[in-house]
């Protein structure tokens, strides 16, 4: 049974998510970690790792099978 507190994000969104871990981060700071992104789109730091690797929502971030 599927978690029903779980959120689904848009293709949008994963492509925001993969874009906010893969920006450089500003001189004198750091880049954000899977834990602060994934709190800023309501999701899992295992969530936001699937995206940022391509295990999830490959074909929203371009990634090859």
């Amino acid at each position: 049974m599927a978690n029903p507190h779980a959120k689904k994000l848009t293709e949008e969104q994963a492509r925001a998510v993969f874009a906010r871990y893969g920006n450089p981060a500003p001189a004198g700071f750091r880049k954000p970690s899977y834990k602060m992104i994934g709190k800023e789109f309501g999701i899992s730091a295992v969530m936001v790792h699937k995206i940022v690797t391509g295990k999830s929502w490959r074909a929203a971030i371009g990634t090859p099978s």
